[in-house]
């Protein structure tokens, strides 16, 4: 499920307040997590493939540039707030993520087909996502302009399917889960290009 709306009552609105900027005072109705306070309990191994034409989703983040929750610009200003709306969750249960406008202008992102969504392994973040011929397919790299409180939801269930299904990713017909989901901490984040990356985390757990 993803969905865009405009929300009344966060932040600045564009009556009579165009060009003001964001402030922390903006974040406190932003509902939801960031991540995890604790080091994930469970690590996996690296992800690994049996079928060897098996090409796994890469990223579009710079690790350098990520911010935790609340991406800010470089007078310290938010710009964005994503949130999850869970630090944990069991197999086969849903989790969504949020990305909400919190400044007084409009902004811009990479389209929400080019996010990370990664399972952190003993390799380092791996997407447990990939093509079943070998063949990335290619995404496209337009933008997505944000209005003041404008904001974008996006659902997975956590199970092999599910984080393929939804209408989130293009291609869906020829991805595929490899190996299965393991328990762990998943990480979500997205790029705005101006600002940087900022991203959330979740623990899958058995």
């Amino acid at each position: 499920m993803k969905r865009r709306t405009v929300l009344g009552g966060l932040g600045c609105t564009l009556a009579g307040l165009a060009g003001c900027v964001g402030s922390d005072d903006d974040l406190d109705d932003v509902q939801g997590y960031i991540r995890p306070d604790d080091d994930p309990q469970t690590v996996p191994p690296e992800l690994r493939c049996e079928d060897g034409t098996f090409e796994r989703r890469g990223g579009w983040i710079a690790e350098e540039t990520l911010q935790w929750g609340d991406l800010r610009n470089e007078n310290d200003e938010p710009i964005f707030a994503l949130r999850v709306d869970t630090l944990s969750v069991e197999r086969g249960e849903e989790v969504t993520m949020t990305l909400t406008n919190v400044s007084g202008e409009e902004q811009r992102t990479a389209n929400f087909y080019q996010t990370n969504f990664d399972v952190y392994t003993e390799a380092g973040w791996q997407d447990p996502r990939g093509w079943t011929d070998g063949v990335p397919k290619p995404i496209t790299d337009d933008l997505w302009s944000w209005e003041p409180d404008e904001q974008y939801e996006v659902t997975f269930e956590m199970t092999a399917n599910g984080i393929i299904e939804g209408d989130y990713p293009p291609h869906e017909s020829t991805l595929d889960t490899c190996p299965e989901l393991p328990a762990g901490r998943y990480r979500f984040a997205t790029a705005a290009p101006e600002e940087g990356d900022v991203g959330i985390a979740f623990d899958l757990i058995e």
